[in-house]
């Protein structure tokens, strides 16, 4: 590559004019001569040439001093040596001071020119090596600046602190004078300014800018860059009425397909232009903006959308409050009668009140049963209503002493129906995790159903053992009732479910024992299920898991809000 300017220093003015004009202009090189060592100092400085070809013998100064000034100066240009008296010590003394290399008079003009090309090779390499350099530190800045906008975006929240510092990068990395950046009003067709950079009492200008008929709005309009410099049209560019730059940059910032707003810079003084790549940090800040606008807007929304879970919730709250008081005052309005006609229908039976013919002490019994009926559906209503509110005190509990409480509790009723009552409870059982008044439930509901559906008499088996395999303690009870046909197995477990359209209305019940049962299971972590053949009895399993494997999800606190099943 030839171009570069060469400085022959020569007191010979035929030899220095053969070089300069014959073989280093015909190469493609610009020259320049100087016959004396000061006139050839004086063009050094002045030309700042590429390349010094040096005479060692000249006139009013030495050729190597010459060579020791160029090199202090401008370590960087190379300086060939010429010399038509040969010597080891010369060169030496040449390499040593910094010459590039030497070359001994006469010279052929191939010599010269592999010399000179030798040496500004050595120089454009080092050149390019700098130039590279350069850019390499160029777009490492680059990216470290665009790396510590975008943890920004990720860690910020408010929206206004990240456009400014977006606009802030942006100047930065352009080298320019001005930036700023606005945002679309789509009612308006306006850009409003949302962040600005140096500028002064110009924001004011560019407050509120029409998309129609501005340079700036155009970027709207077409949504592609718009990149102008005043150096090469020699005039300045009108952003805005009383607002003129020398050179800008605008980017559109897209969001999801759209132009939602445009990021720009300026040179207000300076005539320096952009280049592309100061074209690719701007779009690739503008991502971070639209990246910024979305997220401050969910932020928002989920901000409100938080809110208003929050009221729901309140609300939900004061539901459940409400509900769980009117369950108490409903538990208590219809128990309190139901106690006292209970008293007077037992006072009538028993002849307190007078005697009573056969007929009237069945009607009455009659009355009895659907009073027992009724304050049985109260009860298990509130009960129900309990445990789907998840109040529960877990802690580990003997199973063993929980069946046996229920046993004991349902002696009475089994005897009056014939039915005998036997456990088989091994000593050695591990406790579980669980509530003991809502376990209590469980067997008090699975033993009445047992006798109210052994119409026959017969027995009726608690059996407890411990499943090591599962870690789980299991509970059976066993009953010789009427049985279950097999594809009503898992239904039997909802609310009012009837087993055949005349279970219920034949035997009694609510149809809601079996669902609180299997709700109170569930709650402890528990699984619930059935074996049964009709005519066969059937026989109810219960498994809760041991207070030493894992303590349940449910473990809610509110043991004082337990609905009692007793009346008030």
């Amino acid at each position: 590559m030839a171009g570069e300017k060469i400085l022959v220093i020569d007191d010979s003015r035929q030899i220095a004019d053969y070089l300069t004009e014959v073989i280093l202009k015909e190469a493609g090189y610009h020259t320049l001569a100087a016959y004396r060592a000061r006139e050839g100092l004086k063009a050094f400085r002045q030309a700042t040439p590429d390349l010094v070809l040096l005479d060692a013998q000249l006139p009013d100064l030495h050729g190597l001093e010459v060579l020791r000034t160029i090199v202090s100066e401008s370590p960087q240009t190379p300086v060939i040596l010429m010399t038509a008296f040969g010597s080891e010590s010369l060169a030496v003394d040449a390499f040593r001071i910094g010459a590039r290399d030497y070359l001994i008079k006469p010279i052929e003009a191939a010599t010269v020119l592999r010399a000179v090309e030798r040496a500004l090779t050595e120089t454009r390499l080092r050149q390019d090596k700098q130039q590279l350099t350069a850019h390499l530190e160029r777009q490492i800045q680059r990216l470290s600046v665009l790396s510590r906008v975008g943890q920004e975006v990720t860690s910020l929240l408010d929206l206004d602190t990240l456009l400014t510092r977006i606009v802030e990068a942006s100047v930065y990395l352009t080298r320019a004078e001005e930036g700023f950046l606005m945002l679309l009003d789509e009612r308006t067709d306006e850009l409003i300014l949302r962040a600005g950079k140096n500028l002064g009492d110009k924001s004011a200008i560019l407050m509120r800018v029409p998309v129609s008929d501005t340079l700036v709005g155009s970027v709207v309009r077409k949504g592609q860059p718009e990149r102008l410099s005043g150096s090469s049209a020699q005039r300045d560019f009108k952003l805005k009425t009383g607002y003129f730059v020398r050179a800008l940059l605008h980017v559109p910032i897209r969001l999801k397909g759209r132009v939602i707003g445009v990021l720009s810079v300026d040179q207000q003084t300076s005539r320096r232009g952009f280049s592309q790549e100061d074209e690719a940090s701007l779009l690739a800040l503008a991502d971070y903006a639209a990246i910024a606008i979305e997220n401050a807007r969910l932020y928002q929304a989920l901000q409100s959308h938080a809110l208003e879970l929050e009221r729901a919730y309140a609300e939900l709250k004061e539901v459940d409050r409400m509900k769980s008081e009117f369950m108490q005052n409903v538990s208590h309005e219809l128990r309190t009668p139901l106690v006292f006609i209970r008293a007077y229908l037992d006072l009538l039976l028993e002849g307190e009140l007078g005697p009573l013919a056969d007929e009237q002490k069945n009607s009455l019994r009659i009355v009895v049963a659907k009073a027992e009926a009724l304050a049985s559906l109260v009860n298990q209503i509130t009960t129900f209503h309990g445990v789907k509110s998840g109040m529960a005190e877990m802690e580990p509990v003997q199973l063993a002493q929980i069946a046996q409480a229920a046993l004991d509790g349902a002696r009475q009723a089994a005897h009056r129906a014939g039915i005998e009552l036997h456990c088989e409870f091994p000593p050695d059982l591990p406790p579980v995790w669980g509530d003991a008044r809502q376990l209590g439930q469980v067997f008090d509901n699975l033993l009445s159903n047992a006798i109210k559906f052994s119409p026959n008499g017969g027995d009726i088996w608690v059996r407890l053992h411990d499943d090591k395999a599962t870690g789980m303690v299991i509970a059976e009870v066993q009953d010789q009732g009427i049985g279950i046909p097999a594809d009503q197995h898992e239904r039997i477990f909802e609310r009012f479910y009837q087993v055949d359209g005349t279970t219920t209305r034949k035997f009694g019940g609510t149809g809601l024992g079996l669902a609180i049962v299997r709700d109170i299971v569930e709650m402890h972590d528990g699984q619930v299920w059935v074996e049964s053949e009709p005519g066969k009895g059937s026989t109810f399993f219960v498994a809760i898991p041991q207070a030493e494997a894992s303590a349940p999800s449910s473990t809610g606190k509110e043991k004082d809000a337990q609905p009692s099943s007793s009346p008030d």
